[in-house]
């Protein structure tokens, strides 16, 4: 794995959505998009199979997380942190279903010792997955090594929500032990310019760029100045104003403290993450339709 270049996949990506951003109608036409761009570059270092005979493919869909995941009442997902500290919170976690990844990526280099797979993608999970461990026992194994969240056209609060929620299934250890767990998770959030103008936000008191887009700058200017970076990298296609807007109003007051609350849960996430696999890379890449963004920022990598 280590000559599959997914920096310049999600380069074209970028561009392709960048030039072209009309032709996506909803988020599966990203999926799609993407999961396309990701097969050509695996087949490019012959690693798309693994499996001469069955031809299995590393790449999937919808692959579902080793562990299970509990929300809260907001439909937060519940830190790992708190879930050990609280028995109901571990009762509860029992009776959970699995998350799933948008797009996962198997090892080829340890796929082949894949001693069972099964065909019912509903069914596949750790359970049916085994590794032919030493003196010939059969243990449980999850091969993935890179896992993809995407989103479109994800704004307002709904972002700060959606985007922890991402970043907490990458952060959770997916496997027994460090060995089996990904070794980077990537969120690809991409924004089209041209709805965004024309739904409605505009209004003569309120400029569409200090009042609809105020908290998400908020938001990703806390997220961008996060204290732990280590092995976290937030990339976008433009940079935040000097000064963000502020009106100060009752509803952008409230938006920005439920954004503190999310980068402080995040923050907390994250030092779990890496006390567990403290190699564990995890990228954020944010574009926008056009150079001139709908955010008002200067074109930009931070």
């Amino acid at each position: 794995m280590k000559q599959l270049q997914l920096k310049e996949v999600i380069e074209e990506f970028k561009q392709s959505f960048i030039k072209n951003s009309l032709k996506y109608y909803t988020e599966a036409d990203i999926h799609v998009d993407f999961f396309r761009i990701l097969e050509k570059e695996l087949n490019r270092i012959n690693c798309l199979f693994f499996d001469d005979q069955n031809k299995q493919s590393v790449l999937h869909r919808e692959y579902p997380t080793f562990n299970r995941i509990l929300k809260d009442k907001d439909g937060l997902y519940v830190p790992q942190r708190e879930i050990n500290q609280n028995e109901d919170l571990r009762s509860r976690l029992k009776k959970q279903h699995r998350g799933a990844f948008d797009i996962a990526i198997w090892d080829p280099e340890q796929s082949w010792m894949l001693a069972e797979l099964s065909d019912k993608s509903s069914s596949q999970n750790q359970k049916r997955c085994y590794f032919e461990a030493a003196n010939d026992n059969v243990v449980p194994y999850n091969p993935v090594k890179y896992a993809f969240e995407l989103k479109f056209n994800r704004l307002s609060k709904g972002l700060f929500k959606e985007l922890y929620n991402d970043f907490y299934k990458l952060s959770l250890r997916n496997g027994r032990d460090n060995e089996e767990d990904i070794l980077e998770g990537y969120l690809i959030y991409s924004i089209r310019k041209s709805p965004i103008e024309t739904s409605g936000f505009i209004r003569k008191s309120y400029p569409w760029e200090s009042y609809f887009l105020s908290d998400e700058s908020y938001f990703l200017d806390k997220l961008m100045s996060v204290t732990n970076r280590r092995n976290l990298r937030i990339e976008t296609n433009f940079t935040l104003s000097e000064q963000i807007k502020y009106s100060g109003t009752k509803t952008e007051r409230k938006n920005r403290a439920f954004a503190d609350e999310i980068v402080k849960k995040l923050q907390m996430v994250w030092a779990d993450s890496l006390e567990n696999n403290p190699e564990k890379k995890i990228n954020i890449v944010i574009t926008v339709s056009t150079t001139n963004s709908v955010f008002g920022f200067k074109e930009g990598v931070r």
